[in-house]
């Protein structure tokens, strides 16, 4: 959902796939993993996918604008971003 920086204008279309978007991905995918191992069986389908949208987008924008952004935090592992959802 945030793809490049907020308010840059160097970011083009299609979205290129490299090493480091794969990586943020997988990231994105496990924080949802985490979330829906807590919650199957009491969510319904609607409310998982409405759970996958809306905590994918935090994601991208706590990792960007948060970690990276105000806080300036090393996060090597991901271990911050991902446990912050997960």
């Amino acid at each position: 959902f945030m793809y490049g920086q907020a308010g840059s204008d160097d970011t083009t279309w299609p979205m290129p796939v490299s090493m480091a978007t794969l990586i943020d991905s997988e990231f994105a995918a496990a924080t949802l993993m985490i979330t829906f191992g807590a919650i199957i069986g009491r969510a319904t389908p609607l409310q998982m996918i409405l759970i996958a949208i809306s905590q994918s987008f935090f994601y991208a924008f706590n990792k960007v604008v948060l970690v990276l952004g105000s806080i300036q935090a090393e996060d090597v592992g991901g271990s911050m971003t991902i446990h912050m959802f997960g």
